[in-house]
């Protein structure tokens, strides 16, 4: 990861995540809330804690010009994306299927991922 350019992008990367709210108690963030772990390129990595109730989130953000942003960004493959491309959409039932899956699921993460 690169680290921010100065102390104006620095802050700037603060005042836009100190616009959104915490998805749990809909508190607003404050510019003190946020962390800048670093970026790369146009790709910001930033870890939030709500002082309200202290649900802890990372945010992925990509920050650049439209245009040069129209692209995609993915690691997978054209076969694994017309693969995802064939498939519905994600449903309440697979959601609900998935979580009974996890409940019950014993594992590591290494195992679930390889699953």
């Amino acid at each position: 990861m690169n680290e921010p350019e100065g102390p104006g992008e620095h802050a700037f990367m603060r005042y836009l995540i100190s616009q959104i709210r915490c998805p749990v108690c809909d508190h607003r963030y404050s510019p003190d809330d946020v962390l800048i772990m670093g970026h790369r390129d146009e790709l910001w990595i930033m870890a939030l804690v709500c002082p309200e109730c202290e649900t802890r989130g990372l945010v992925f953000a990509l920050v650049g010009d439209p245009e040069e942003l129209s692209e995609p960004l993915t690691d997978l493959t054209p076969e694994e994306v017309a693969r995802f491309e064939q498939r519905g959409p994600i449903t309440a039932d697979d959601v609900l299927d998935f979580h009974e899956f996890l409940r019950d699921y014993g594992g590591d993460m290494a195992g679930l991922i390889n699953w």
